[in-house]
């Protein structure tokens, strides 16, 4: 009897073992990305190759890696980077890449396509190349 229950035990210690190891951790990565930042004069400021977690969008990763700056309720600068519009983030600033919003803003483009979707919707794909690039408004 004592082996039997000493079996189940182990069994049981081992099903919950593998099931704990085989689920994907919190940390674990799902892939690489290329972050591009690109100036007024169309110069290249920064590369970056950036590992990123499942379920992270551009907005997650780009706020945990650089120094940015967000539009607030008004759009004046804010370091608090709360959402703004409809749950979503307005970026001024990248590191160096410094826009005002009333005559400039960043682009961003998805694998040299502009996107159509905001920094908060842009969920991560693994080699995809994510450029912001300083933009006149009205060009």
């Amino acid at each position: 009897m004592k082996k039997l229950l000493y079996s189940i035990i182990v069994l049981a210690f081992g099903i919950t073992v593998f099931y704990l190891f085989s689920q994907p951790q919190n940390g674990d990565i799902a892939g690489d990305v290329t972050i591009i930042l690109i100036d007024e004069n169309e110069t290249v400021l920064s590369t970056n190759v950036l590992s990123f977690t499942s379920e992270m969008s551009l907005y997650d990763l780009i706020s945990q890696e650089y120094q940015i700056k967000c539009a607030g309720s008004n759009y004046q600068v804010s370091d608090s980077c709360d959402t703004v519009l409809f749950n979503s983030h307005v970026i001024l600033t990248i590191d160096e890449l410094d826009t005002d919003w009333t005559n400039s803003f960043i682009r961003i483009y998805v694998n040299d396509v502009p996107s159509q979707y905001g920094i908060d919707l842009i969920m991560l794909k693994d080699q995809n190349i994510y450029k912001f690039v300083y933009t006149e408004v009205g060009e």
